[in-house]
């Protein structure tokens, strides 16, 4: 696939696991910007935008193992 096209996740439960990756590796990218920089108001912008991703992660991998406690099949 080309940059910036995606597979359509073959499940519900499956686009919400993906989604919790990307959040956390979204968190993961910010964190490593936020130990490179010096600058103390790029850090706090950096600061909040980490705990918004990890957040996200959070609500998101919530609705995974709410909608995963009804299958019988994991």
């Amino acid at each position: 696939m080309g940059r910036g096209e995606t597979e359509m996740p073959e499940s519900y439960l499956d686009a919400l696991f993906e989604a919790v990756e990307d959040e956390v590796e979204a968190a993961d990218f910010y964190s490593e910007l936020y130990v490179a920089t010096q600058d103390f108001t790029i850090r706090d912008l950096l600061f909040g935008i980490i705990n918004d991703e990890l957040g996200h992660a959070s609500l998101l991998n919530l609705l995974y193992a709410k909608s995963a406690c009804g299958r019988r099949d994991y």
